[in-house]
C-alpha cells in the first residue's frame, strides 16, 4: 500500500502520529486505518491535533477521529447537514455525524467513500481528485499542500 499520509517537515513524528502512538494497540490499528482512508479518499486533506483528537481539514474542519474503547469514531463535523448520506452514519447529532469503525470492513460500507468525498468538497462523481484539489487550491490562491505545511511547521 502506498503511504498517503504527509510526513512531518521536521522529520520527527507529527502531532497526529504522536497521538496515535500514545493509544492502546487496538486503537492504534484502527486510527491508522481511518487516517490512511481519509488521506486516500480525500487527497490533500491536512491534519492537526485539535480538541485532543486528530482532526482533518480542507480549508475548514471536516473530519475527526476519536478512539472509544473497542472502536474509533470517524466524525463528520457538518455531517448532520448531509441529508443524502444519513443512511451511512451510525449516529447523527445536531451538527455532527458519526461512523463507528470497529474493523477495516467498516470502512468499506456502502456510501462511505462518497460521503467522505462530498464532505471534503469533491463532487462524488469526480474521478480526478488531484485535479479537483489543484483547482480548489488555485481558487484559494495557494498550493494544495499549504495548509498541511503550515499546520505541521
Amino acid at each position: 500500500m502506498v503511504n498517503t499520509v504527509p510526513a512531518s517537515p521536521r522529520g520527527g513524528p507529527t502531532p497526529v502520529e504522536g497521538f496515535i502512538a500514545s493509544q492502546p494497540e487496538s486503537a492504534r490499528f484502527l486510527l491508522g486505518l481511518c487516517r490512511d482512508y481519509l488521506h486516500r479518499t480525500a487527497p490533500g486533506v491536512s491534519e492537526a491535533l485539535k480538541w485532543g483528537v486528530p482532526t482533518f481539514m480542507m480549508e475548514r474542519n471536516v473530519f475527526y477521529l476519536n478512539p472509544k474503547g473497542d472502536h474509533v469514531v470517524l466524525g463528520f463535523v457538518a455531517g448532520a447537514q448531509m441529508l443524502e448520506f444519513r443512511g451511512v452514519f451510525d449516529h447523527v447529532a445536531t451538527e455532527v455525524a458519526h461512523v463507528l469503525v470497529r474493523t477495516a470492513a467498516d470502512l468499506e460500507r456502502a456510501g462511505l467513500r462518497e460521503a467522505v468525498r462530498a464532505a471534503a468538497g469533491f463532487s462524488t462523481s469526480e474521478r480526478d481528485f488531484g485535479a479537483a484539489l489543484s483547482t480548489k487550491a488555485e481558487l484559494a490562491g495557494r498550493s494544495p499542500r499549504d495548509d498541511g505545511d503550515r499546520l505541521l511547521a
